[in-house]
């Protein structure tokens, strides 16, 4: 059977013409070879970082991931006539160039090449006259993502352009509460959001375009994405001593939730804890409660996000299955100098993706390891 892919191929092989008319983008580049070849149509402005020497560093075996290389350089990109498509804003440059390095989606490991290279009829692109700037990429909805992944790339654009100064920021945004907050946090008013929601039926010209990279690497969360998170909420960081007990529970999304919360979180009450939903807090209060954590247990997921806000020294028990580890909560736990700890339980499915795995927690084994950290009754 022939696919979306092979036809595009055949499109582009009988057909001269724009992915703009029809099929896919002609060309694949990284910005920094595209700046290269059409410099009057790109200016690349480099943004040196300082970080840890994380080659030194390496995860617990028990995540079985390297550190991926990071050249501890970003870029913010200013491209003439270019193009923003689908709802994680692929950027297709001038002369019909799909900037890979820019235009992110959850694919790895899947076999499958950008989603722009299986869509043969596009929409009639939007012009936006002005200055543009896309910030969106995939996983836009889920906190952890918008926090590390979206709004450090505003951290980098504000290096070379005030907010005050773009006409348009493009993103995927459905008004989610933490969306909200955080933009309003930045003084980046809603009316200048281009919600890229629907996939194949975004596309926007963009008169010029700001086009950061991403400020690191998936999944691996670094300095400038911890500090820039810190100091955007500073005024709600608590200074007092980290003093409470928080349970964070997943009961409510019911994703990666704790098939057994009923009689863990008897456990944990017996011991001085707080049942938190992070769901339903602002941003600010988050960030205070977990800047105020002594000690914090979570079954894995995005409110571990707030781990950026601990006071160093702050005890941290990530619960998984084996279904879905991840190791980034424990980047930012060495960036932050938190006391890291991980629980394996046991997976039960709900659904054909197994990253929603429910889990059952070993009562016994969680006990022994909150006796390894040194808390006591």
């Amino acid at each position: 059977m022939v696919n979306r892919k092979d036809i595009n191929n055949i499109i582009k092989k009988f057909l001269p013409v724009s992915s703009n008319v029809i099929g896919a983008p002609r060309r694949t580049t990284t910005m920094k070879e595209y700046a290269e070849k059409k410099p009057s149509f790109c200016k690349l402005q480099q943004i040196t970082l300082s970080f840890l020497h994380r080659e030194t560093i390496k995860p617990p075996a028990f995540f079985d991931a390297a550190i991926s290389p990071w050249d501890k350089e970003c870029y913010v990109a200013c491209l003439n006539n270019s193009r923003v498509w689908g709802s994680n804003g692929a950027v297709i440059a001038a002369h019909d160039y799909f900037i890979m390095d820019v235009s992110r989606e959850f694919n790895k490991g899947l076999n499958i090449e950008h989603s722009v290279f299986y869509n043969i009829k596009q929409f009639k692109a939007t012009k936006l006259l002005g200055v543009t700037a896309v910030i969106g990429t995939a996983g836009s909805g889920i906190y952890y993502h918008w926090m590390i992944d979206i709004l450090p790339r505003l951290a980098l654009i504000k290096t070379i352009k005030q907010f005050k100064d773009i006409d348009y920021f493009v993103t995927g945004f459905t008004e989610l509460p933490f969306q909200t907050e955080t933009l309003a946090k930045l003084e980046i008013p809603k009316e200048k959001i281009i919600p890229s929601n629907s996939n194949g039926n975004f596309h926007v010209n963009a008169e010029v375009l700001l086009a950061p990279s991403f400020a690191g690497e998936l999944d691996q969360p670094n300095e400038l994405q911890v500090n820039f998170l810190r100091s955007l909420y500073e005024e709600n960081i608590s200074t007092e001593k980290s003093f409470r007990r928080l349970y964070i529970s997943r009961k409510k999304t019911n994703r990666r939730a704790i098939c057994n919360e009923t009689e863990l979180t008897r456990v944990l009450i017996n011991k001085g804890f707080e049942i938190i939903y992070c769901e339903d807090l602002k941003v600010s209060e988050q960030v205070f409660l977990f800047s105020q954590a002594f000690i914090i247990i979570c079954s894995h997921g995005s409110a571990l996000t707030n781990l950026v806000f601990c006071a160093a020294g702050t005890i941290v028990v990530d619960i998984f299955n084996p279904s879905h580890v991840n190791a980034c909560f424990w980047f930012i736990s060495q960036i932050n100098q938190l006391e890291y700890y991980y629980l394996l339980g046991e997976a039960k499915p709900i659904d054909d993706n197994p990253k929603n795995d429910q889990t059952i927690v070993d009562l016994d084994e969680l006990n022994r390891l909150l006796k390894k950290t040194g808390l006591h009754e």
